[in-house]
């Protein structure tokens, strides 16, 4: 073991450039010197370990006697360890080369401050000062010995470059572990140095980072610091870049950037695994005279690729903290490198993101809007991948909007936490979805995911163009899990990564929004989630102003909320035990089976069948409620009716059946009790053509236990008020259809009212047939036929069939009609005898049979003609009090 004393000067003087690219000379730059240690230095095992007390370092000067800023430089041979617990400070570069291990125990402080610094382009030249560099073997930093003069395995490169694996076919490997930490850059807020530690630097190389253990840290401090990791820009020598950055085992580390597989040629991987392991990216956090400050910039967050080929991996409940934004692909570049990036959010893996608020204006009056987003992940590749496998995509702060689309495997679970979730692109594959948290997941593209959809907490909501059809069921629940169930993302602020109980939060409940214009049919099976905190769920709610349709015999517990447009329940929902309420505007409709109450409230429809606007065609439907029916004051009951004999007897408002069929339909069945408040509406839309008779009846309502109301305060209706009947009235009644002895159900019929026949004549005749037919029992068919007369002129005219006059009448109108025939044929004659004053009076045409030519009515004695003549008129008769006015007219042809 060779021994050195403090601040040592040795008697050899070297280059130290030369011993750096040659590697001929190894060793530590001491005092403007360079001991040639190759035999004695970091062989068989040794340490090197400086003497002289506890103030003895090993140190260089910033002041050379040949000019040269030399650094700090380690030279390791392959299957060699070397080790060092003394404190390392120069304001020069630190170099750790060689295929061995060497060990960092203590602090090495590279203090060169100069904002303007830069690293050097070519692997030849010496690291800036304050950088370091690992440009072959292992570097490990080492925190667990708590040694007299080097504190805690510590590396601050004070001007912010650190370096593993540069060019030349390098390949370097840095270990950060038991509690050591690895510092680029400055937090102070008035220092400008950048900060960046790069993980393979083009030329082919290799490099690998590993941050390993609670408390191990690696940190890019400052506006704008990076970690790349692969980076192929060819600036740095021809070929590949291959790099890897490892977290685990509660490992830590942050940038304002962190970009993997960087330009073409540049290859990253990136996981983070295991309780307590934290890559947070984007925000940059200041010392400030006021204390810590975290800024965010546009260029803060991850890039997954960005020209080249990325991997991102997160797993085993290992988190990724991405404050401000994920790019997959080299922004604005839209696939100009083809390159492919890939985020795999797999078993237990968190994911912390949310949109990137842009920054106030400054304008008081645009300040005091609500503040502009950049949406949280964003694509600039055609080729990339974005995989949530079992993990967990959790939203940071307020929203976090996406049009990229994702797989999803396993159990994907979005957490929106506390704010809301925008998603456009396509959530595809064959996982489960799984939302939890307060917040609002908006899907608003056709997503192609088989597996179920679970809805622990908040709401999940499909929008315009949104759909889950391929879902194989949905289920609702509730959970009490807490929103800081996950690790907090703020470097500087302790995590809860759930090594310490978490509190309860309150119970919230998982919730169905549907929020369509357009009209959709949802026909997999909703129901309770069985693993739910207690036995509710948020249930569903109708949001949007076009119609849905629930097909399936769905089971879940919470209530059903009908805010806008049309709910149509067409499954058995005998098992959705909540309440249904129907709000102002809005319409529930269907032929299903709800399980709980209904309430429909002012302005609301109640309409079973399709929906208010669709007719029967045909087809009954009757909308079934398990619980009670309330209809309120200004609600509507809307039946749409036809003709057509039902299976059921109508019985009459005394209680006895008429002998006639109830007609058919649609109709409601309570197995509650129903009530209709005054103010309450029911309107029979009575399908056109249908012609309905006096006591045909329809059954609206019937319930199990009673139905209650003053219908002399309720509004009745028959076609919106358009009543299509002369002589007959709508009637609504209760009726005891179950023979309990009370009203359960809701009755409608036609009855005659006062309207007297006669009282529509406008003739002689007709106030006689009137009259007659006023003085008929209602049992008369021929009363039966007339009272279906829908307006007063159809009511005249069946009085003027009825009358008889039509006889005379068209006696008269064959005598006027039978003179364009006898005027024709006389005119013929006289034509033929060469009359020449009849001939050019008439209409009459001719032709020689001879001679096959028109002759023009010209006459010809010797020899038979054919003739012909067009005739036509249009004529009128008056009425005069007795009978009705004759419009009549004719048209033909004679020829011979």
């Amino acid at each position: 073991m060779r021994s050195f004393t403090a601040n040592q000067s040795f008697a050899e003087k070297v280059d130290s450039s030369t011993a750096f690219v040659e590697k001929k000379l190894l060793g530590i730059r001491v005092k403007n010197r360079c001991a040639n240690i190759l035999s004695a230095f970091l062989l068989g095992g040794t340490s090197l370990v400086a003497v002289g007390g506890a103030s003895s370092a090993i140190a260089a000067d910033n002041d050379p006697a040949d000019g040269s800023q030399a650094p700090l430089y380690f030279y390791v041979p392959k299957g060699e360890t070397g080790s060092t617990e003394e404190e390392m400070r120069t304001p020069s570069a630190f170099v750790k080369d060689g295929e061995g291990n060497f060990v960092v125990y203590s602090n090495v402080r590279l203090q060169a401050l100069d904002p303007n610094a830069v690293f050097p382009v070519n692997p030849n030249d010496n690291p800036s000062p304050g950088a370091a560099s690992i440009q072959g073997g292992t570097l490990t930093i080492d925190g667990s010995r708590n040694v007299e003069n080097g504190g805690t395995g510590n590396i601050v490169a004070a001007n912010g470059y650190v370096v593993v694996g540069r060019g030349e076919g390098s390949d370097g490997t840095l270990v950060i572990k038991e509690q050591a930490k690895l510092v680029a850059g400055s937090a102070q807020a008035s220092d400008k140095v950048p900060s960046s530690v790069g993980i393979a630097q083009g030329g082919g190389s290799k490099g690998n980072i590993k941050v390993a253990g609670d408390g191990s840290v690696l940190l890019a401090y400052g506006q704008n610091g990076v970690i790349t990791v692969g980076n192929g820009d060819q600036q740095y020598g021809q070929g590949t870049a291959n790099g890897q950055l490892n977290v685990s085992e509660g490992g830590f580390v942050y940038s304002d950037r962190v970009v993997a597989g960087n330009y073409r040629q540049g290859t990253g991987v990136i996981n983070v695994s295991g309780k307590g392991s934290i890559l947070a990216a984007g925000g940059y956090t200041m010392q400030t005279p006021s204390g810590q400050a975290t800024r965010l910039t546009s260029n803060s967050g991850l890039w997954v690729n960005s020209g080249g080929n990325g991997t991102v991996n997160v797993s085993d409940n290992g988190v990724l903290v991405v404050q401000g934004r994920i790019h997959f692909g080299e922004e604005g570049k839209k696939d100009t490198n083809k390159g492919r990036g890939e985020l795999n959010v797999n078993d237990n893996g968190i994911l912390f993101v949310g949109d990137f608020a842009l920054p106030k204006t400054g304008d008081a009056s645009k300040d005091a809007s609500s503040k502009g987003y950049l949406n949280g992940i964003v694509s600039d590749e055609k080729d990339y991948a974005f995989n949530v496998n079992g993990g967990v995509i959790v939203v940071s702060g307020p929203q976090l909007t996406t049009d990229v689309d994702m797989n999803l495997s396993k159990k994907a679970t979005i957490d929106t936490n506390t704010g809301n979730a925008y998603f456009s692109g396509v959530l595809k594959g064959d996982g489960t979805l799984v939302k939890t948290g307060k917040g609002t997941l908006v899907l608003s593209n056709a997503n192609t995911y088989k597996g179920d959809t679970k809805v622990y907490q908040g709401e999940l909501q499909l929008n315009d163009g949104g759909s889950i059809n391929n879902s194989k069921n949905i289920y609702l629940g509730s959970s009490n899990k807490p929103q800081d169930k996950y690790t907090s993302s703020i470097p500087g602020h302790e995590p809860n990564d759930g090594s310490k109980p978490a509190k309860t939060g309150p119970v919230l409940k998982g919730t169905l929004v549907l929020n369509k214009k357009e009209n959709a049919v949802l026909d997999q099976t909703i129901s309770h989630l069985n693993d739910s905190y207690d036995d509710t769920d948020g249930g569903i709610i109708q949001q949007g102003t076009g119609t849905i349709v629930l097909t399936g015999n769905n089971s879940y517990h919470g209530d059903t909320l009908v805010n806008n447009g049309t709910l149509r329940i067409d499954g058995d929902q005998t098992k959705a035990t909540g309440n249904t309420n129907v709000a102002g505007g809005a319409t529930l409709a269907g032929n299903g089976t709800l399980g709980g109450n209904v309430t429909v409230a002012d302005k609301a429809v109640l309409a079973p069948g399709a929906s208010p606007t669709d007719k029967m065609n045909g087809k009954q439907s009757n909308l079934k409620i398990k619980g009670n029916l309330a209809l309120n004051s200004g609600s509507t009951l809307h039946i749409n009716a036809g003709q057509g004999n039902t299976t059921l007897d109508v019985i009459g408002k005394n209680g006895q059946k008429t002998g006639q069929k109830y007609q058919q339909s649609d109709s409601v069945t309570v197995n509650g009790n129903a009530s209709m408040q005054n103010g309450s509406k029911v309107n029979v839309d009575i399908e056109r053509g249908s012609k309905l008779r006096i006591g045909q009846a329809y059954r609206l309502i019937s319930t199990d236990k009673g139905i209650s109301g003053n219908l002399g305060e309720v509004q009745t209706t028959v076609n919106n008020g358009n009543t299509p009947y002369v002589f007959l009235t709508p009637s609504f009644y209760f009726v005891d259809g179950a023979g309990v002895g009370s009203n359960t159900a809701l009755d409608f019929s036609l009855e005659r009212n006062d309207v007297k026949f006669e009282s529509v004549a406008q003739t002689h005749n007709q106030h006689e047939v009137g009259g007659a037919l006023d003085r008929l029992p209602i049992s008369s068919d021929i009363i039966q036929a007339v009272s279906q007369v829908a307006t007063k002129d159809e009511a005249r005219a069946a009085q003027k069939a009825l009358s008889g006059e039509l006889h005379a009448s068209l006696r008269t109108a064959l005598i006027q009609d039978s003179y364009y025939l006898r005027e024709a044929v006389v005119n013929r004659l006289a034509q033929s005898f060469c009359d020449d004053s009849v001939a050019s009076a008439s209409n009459i045409s001719t032709a020689d049979l001879r001679t096959h030519r028109k002759t023009n009515g010209r006459c010809i004695k010797d020899r038979p003609v054919l003739w012909g003549e067009a005739y036509g008129s249009m004529g009128n008769n008056s009425g005069d009090g007795n009978a009705s006015g004759l419009h009549h007219s004719t048209a033909g042809f004679i020829m011979g």
